[in-house]
């Protein structure tokens, strides 16, 4: 959503604030170790960010919310950087060059069959390696524009539209067949929260300066015709349930109906969070925790139910962080973190060059805070501070030589099954898995996994935070075992994780979207390893009866498509079944007129 007039204006100067002072958290790091202090002095008519003649490197590690690497990108754009190149490294890692500078922004990662990643960076001034998932598109929800309608979608995510309300680029009124593609983010799923788009910055209504945003939940969704995307008209708006992943609020109490959440939309050039009001928070059944934030809307882009700081708790403690063993104008990135009883991690993370000076943050009080500065060799060093008052604390960290052992900050394996079919009347079997294995580690001497095992093949090097598939074959022995290891000049640290081949499993199904438009009802569908779909009709009064079969005739799974008249008349829940000879997966949808859902997973669509 791009700024204008006087909004712009004051968002500028909150801007230059955050740029003189590092960190944004809830207040601002104060101005001693970001630059020149005259950044507190800025305006609208200052001079824009300084773009430098030299070249920084970015390296992702892009993976799916299931955690299985993707490979590269289509396209990387900037409003705010120069993207110089990109390509891929020796370990299928993404590489993206650009241009020095110190402004803040986004990169957009775009790849077909996922949704835009919108990756923040705040001063591109350092090398650096960032961790970045793909979220799926998954199939469109496809309507009359002219009729709009209330559209479901994925854990009570929904937008209720009015009529003739789109509009192309140009202004021109959108008519005729419309795509809307929705995507929550599940943010207490360690994966999916890297799918967060923008910073975990926001721009409050309240406050003079950005706020460091927890979020409780947030869904994006684009609407699509003819190749190009759609918005609101002038003098529209629509309704918007943001589903909740969390039922404590930033205090510890219980979210209730009735209660209010700040809402906000991504700015999706800086990746700033603007404040837009408040939300309700509504009872709703598909949601995980039974509740949605519902609030009104005139843009499309990604969506937040965020807090920043407890209400009327204004109070606040200084951090004054030294950093030791840095040279002079040598670059580094720090990171500040946030961990709330039942909320995920929040974290800001900015790039510098050093100068000599401390960092002062000035925090919310009531909270952990934990500080993690990194050089361009990898040094780390991290320290946890506790904001129990408001008193100075003073910390220091050391970005030298490692004086323990490495240790790991996470590592995962997981075997997921690989379905094929000797012909088309053949039922589907497993006779191989994909093995997903990574992690992170910190303080090994050169940032590489030393990872070895029957399934390796041979003893292999891979990049430190990145994820990498094999191919696990009926054949092989199960359990068996892969060790990942870290190492330096102070000791060894091992991971060993044992894997079983899985030998059965009900179908996967990754979507599915029924809607009914006047007479016909379309049904959709993503999913692996069925052989069988059944349809039940279940009475609305009693949604998890087993339901009478509906006689479609023969469906053939792979198909992902079909249509019928049958259930014209139909106004109730529907139990959909895939079948293969390893068992049964089944999912709860309603149906109504000109309504939509899509669930994804295992999760069910449907009260249960």
């Amino acid at each position: 959503m791009e700024l204008s007039g006087v909004m712009a204006m004051q968002r500028v100067a909150k801007r230059s604030v955050f740029v003189l002072v590092a960190l944004v958290l809830s207040a601002m790091l104060s101005a001693c170790g970001s630059g020149s202090s005259s950044r507190d002095e800025e305006d609208e008519g200052s001079d824009p960010p300084e773009v430098l003649q030299q070249e920084v490197t970015i390296t992702f590690n892009l993976r799916r919310a299931n955690g299985q690497p993707v490979t590269g990108a289509d396209e990387i754009t900037s409003q705010v950087f120069n993207v110089v190149s990109h390509s891929l490294n020796q370990y299928g890692q993404l590489v993206v060059v650009l241009e020095e500078s110190t402004a803040r922004g986004t990169l957009r990662l775009k790849k077909s069959g996922f949704v835009d990643a919108l990756v923040d960076v705040d001063q591109a001034v350092i090398n650096q390696t960032k961790a970045v998932t793909l979220m799926p598109q998954g199939p469109a929800i496809v309507f009359d524009a002219f009729a709009g309608g209330t559209l479901l979608a994925q854990d009570g995510a929904s937008v209720d539209l009015p009529e003739q309300a789109l509009q192309y680029p140009d202004g021109t009124p959108a008519s005729g067949d419309v795509n809307l593609y929705v995507t929550v983010v599940d943010v207490q799923d360690e994966a999916q929260l890297e799918a967060f788009p923008g910073g975990y910055y926001g721009d409050a209504d309240s406050e003079a300066e950005l706020v460091m945003l927890n979020s409780y939940g947030l869904v994006e969704m684009t609407f699509e015709r003819d190749g190009e995307e759609l918005q609101l008209r002038e003098g529209f708006s629509a309704q918007l349930s943001v589903p909740l992943y969390v039922d404590k609020h930033i205090d510890g109490s219980d979210i209730e109906v009735g209660d209010t959440i700040p809402f906000w939309i991504l700015n999706e050039t800086s990746g700033v969070w603007v404040q837009e009001g408040e939300g309700v928070v509504q009872a709703e059944p598909l949601a995980p925790y039974g509740l949605v934030m519902q609030v009104s809307t005139s843009h499309f882009s990604w969506f937040n139910a965020d807090a920043w700081a407890v209400p009327g708790f204004n109070q606040r403690c200084v951090v004054d962080v030294d950093i030791v063993g840095l040279e002079q104008s040598e670059p580094y990135t720090l990171t500040v973190s946030r961990k709330l009883p039942g909320l995920p991690v929040a974290s800001l993370t900015s790039n510098y060059k050093f100068d000599g000076l401390d960092l002062n943050a000035s925090l919310p009080v009531g909270a952990n805070y934990k500080f993690t500065a990194k050089n361009e060799t990898g040094a780390t060093d991290e320290k946890t501070v506790g904001c129990a008052n408001t008193n100075t604390i003073a910390t220091q960290l050391t970005l030298g030589e490692p004086t323990t052992a490495p240790e790991f900050v996470s590592w995962s394996v997981k075997a997921t099954p690989t379905f094929t079919r000797e012909n088309e009347n053949a039922p589907y079997e497993i006779k191989e898995n994909v093995v997903t294995f990574g992690g992170l580690g910190r303080w090994d001497e050169d940032d590489l996994i030393e990872v070895s095992g029957d399934l390796v093949l041979q003893t292999g090097l891979f990049p430190n935070g990145s994820y990498t598939d094999v191919v696990y074959q009926e054949v092989f022995p199960s359990p068996t075992v892969i060790t990942a290891k870290l190492a330096n000049k102070n000791g060894e640290t091992e991971a060993v994780s044992v894997v079983e081949f899985v030998e059965e499993s009900s179908p996967l199904v990754e979507s599915l979207r029924i809607y009914k438009i006047e007479s016909e009802v379309t049904i959709a569908w993503t999913v692996e390893g069925a052989d069988e779909m059944t349809l039940f009709a279940v009475p609305a009064a009693d949604p998890l009866e087993i339901g009478v079969k509906v006689n479609l005739g023969e469906i053939d799974p792979d198909t992902g498509f079909y249509k019928t008249n049958v259930l014209a008349d139909y106004e109730g829940y529907l139990r959909v079944v895939f079948t293969n000879q390893y068992g049964s997966t089944e999912l709860y949808t309603l149906i109504v007129d000109n309504s939509f859902c899509i669930p994804n997973s295992d999760i069910p669509c449907g009260p249960f």
